[in-house]
């Protein structure tokens, strides 16, 4: 066979082949397509689904948003403090200090500085004596607000805080209040020496107290009794007594000493105010009311013979050969049953 008879063979087969493809594809087309039939029916296919509300995502979040406001609102009406509100804003307007006193759980510290914002008395400082009590008081009142915390309502910790143009209520520990306003002073502040003075204070450490004080400082005195009678120091132009005292004191049921806090009396707070000034005019402030001084205060000191245990007392006495001590001449002569129970 040539070359053109095997051409033509080729060409036959492949016409062949053709023909063979084109009765399929047209065999085909008898069936139906699939995807044209079917009736894709979301209501039908989704049965028990709830008709969806045609609100969008944001609109739905405001509107829960709105009802949590309005139950946040209400309970706090419902608190006792919100009785008191009219009148308490009105104090605040009239006077420049307001005391408020409440029982615990009234939200007083919540609630108040919430009153003075709607009131709109400006920027609101509420100090707190811990920070995590700080922290814990500003979430409650940034979520009653509605604001995110750290814009209208910051917390101050270690002097980091949101700038003052966007602040309308901070909470802050007394720590971080006074290093803000100690900050803000910087070179202006002098320095300050603080000296404690009392009776086990080594005696080299007790002199530093008759030092002169170096130029532009202030030198701050700390004493105990001590300084009332035993110690006189110079310079002191501002003596400050806080009106108490520590004194030792023997109960005889227990048979034990303790070291009490308790009133000074009359005579030992005039005796402080003579520390006031001894070389030029001073001041001497007392950190108690004129009843306290009245009513609380004894005339003088209990004599320490009456309040200590007395079996010291009784041996001493017994080493000098004094037997009868029960009739003994005493200044201040202590009950016999102390006398008797100190044997």
């Amino acid at each position: 066979m040539n070359a053109s008879g095997r051409a033509k063979i080729w060409e036959d087969s492949h016409i062949r082949k053709g023909k063979l493809h084109t009765q399929q594809t047209a065999h085909s087309s008898k069936y139906p397509i699939l995807f044209d039939a079917l009736d894709f029916d979301l209501p039908a296919k989704l049965q028990g689904l709830p008709h969806l509300p045609q609100r969008s995502f944001a609109q739905q979040r405001f509107a829960k948003r709105k009802e949590e406001r309005e139950h946040i609102q209400e309970e706090r009406r419902s608190l006792s403090m919100y009785a008191h509100r009219d009148a308490l804003i009105k104090a605040i307007k009239q006077y420049q200090v307001v005391i408020v006193q409440s029982e615990t759980g009234s939200e007083k510290t919540a609630q108040i500085p919430q009153y003075l914002i709607d009131e709109c008395f400006g920027s609101v400082v509420c100090t707190k004596p811990r920070r995590v009590a700080a922290m814990s008081v500003a979430t409650s009142v940034a979520y009653e607000t509605g604001v995110k915390l750290g814009h209208e309502v910051a917390i101050q910790y270690a002097l980091k805080i949101v700038p003052q143009s966007r602040l309308s209520l901070k909470f802050e520990a007394a720590e971080e209040i006074l290093q803000e306003r100690t900050s803000r002073l910087g070179s202006k502040l002098g320095e300050l020496i603080i000296a404690p003075i009392y009776a086990t204070l080594p005696s080299e450490m007790q002199a530093n107290i008759f030092e002169p004080t170096p130029e532009g400082a202030r030198r701050v005195v700390l004493a105990t009794n001590i300084a009332e009678t035993s110690v006189t120091i110079p310079g002191i132009l501002y003596v400050i007594d806080p009106g108490f005292r520590k004194q030792r004191s023997y109960n005889a049921k227990t048979g034990m000493e303790s070291l009490l806090v308790v009133p000074v009396s009359r005579a030992g707070a005039k005796q402080r105010a003579g520390h006031a000034g001894r070389i030029q005019p001073g001041k001497f402030f007392r950190v108690y009311t004129k009843w306290s001084y009245m009513n609380e205060m004894e005339e003088g000191t209990v004599p320490e013979l009456l309040r200590t245990n007395l079996s010291k007392v009784v041996l001493l006495l017994l080493s000098l050969g004094i037997d009868n001590f029960i009739d003994l001449d005493f200044i201040y002569a202590p009950p016999p049953e102390a006398l008797l129970h100190s044997l």
